[in-house]
């Protein structure tokens, strides 16, 4: 493993997290700390001294370190600390917000290589192209493209969703259930997004109940209600409505993106795997 960039941002965040509420937070503690969990992970043996944990970093590990902080700084996830009366760019603390943002790592767009791992891995039947979707929400998060973020989240989450309709209707003729015929006509004739999700929603409504708990248990807040929370962000912001969408409504909405794909893979999954329970 190489201490490159998207390796600092992702270590970055997890030492940061090590760190208290409002606690000061001086770089040279963070490259040991970095230093540290990096050391760790390459199996590396502890050096005499905690601080020589930095060396393990390489020549431009501090660099690279320093050019993650101060992304973070720009991101408004780190502030520029006050210490004895004078603001010294060499000491930062977590702000409010990057608060939010260190306790939701596992789908944290500020370690965007993290987030498209941890999403392949949750989520390994995601279209290709909606994956090109999400890379670009991610580019323009990153960016304070929030509006972007939200017409691409859209584009991508409806690509999903879609996917998943295919796949209920492939298992719905390999389990021999006649009403296929009518569910993929419906679907095709239906004209909106939003048509063809209900007509799935009719036919999937029976079979819930063969499904196991975890998967449709609070199915019209956590499916349904991601569903529409993705789909007006995107409607707003991609006509002129004068809409704003605010970083920490973009932020929220990636992370809830991130359990809402692994879901839908997970009804996908059991419905390929288990269509000899779908017919009574």
């Amino acid at each position: 493993m190489t201490f490159d960039l998207q390796t600092a941002q992702r270590i970055v965040l997890k030492a940061l997290s090590s760190f208290k509420a409002g606690q000061q937070i001086g770089l040279d503690r963070l490259e040991i700390e970095v230093g540290s969990i990096y050391g760790s992970e390459c199996g590396m043996a502890r050096p005499v001294s905690w601080a020589d944990w930095r060396h393990c970093l390489g020549p431009k590990g501090a660099s690279t370190v320093h050019q993650v902080a101060w992304d973070l700084i720009v991101q408004r996830v780190l502030t520029v600390e006050n210490t004895q009366g004078n603001y010294s760019w060499a000491t930062v603390r977590v702000t409010e917000y990057g608060a939010e943002v260190l306790a939701e790592q596992r789908w944290s767009p500020y370690d965007p290589e993290g987030y498209l791992k941890e999403l392949a891995k949750k989520a390994p039947s995601l279209a290709k192209l909606c994956e090109m979707y999400i890379v670009e929400a991610l580019t323009c998060f990153r960016g304070g493209a929030y509006l972007a973020t939200a017409v691409m989240l859209g584009a991508a989450s409806e690509g999903n969703v879609l996917d998943l309709l295919g796949r209920y209707h492939a298992a719905m003729v390999k389990a021999g259930m006649p009403e296929h015929t009518g569910y993929q006509g419906k679907v095709q004739k239906a004209r909106s997004f939003y048509e063809k999700y209900q007509v799935f929603c009719r036919y999937f409504e029976p079979i819930k109940p063969k499904l196991p708990a975890r998967l449709v248990d609070d199915w019209e807040g956590q499916m349904d209600g991601v569903l529409h929370l993705i789909r007006s962000y995107r409607n707003d912001a991609g006509h002129p409505t004068q809409t704003k969408v605010e970083r920490m409504d973009a932020f929220r909405t990636l992370v809830l993106f991130g359990y809402y794909c692994e879901r839908i893979e997970q009804v996908g999954g059991w419905l390929e795997d288990n269509t000899d329970k779908l017919t009574p």
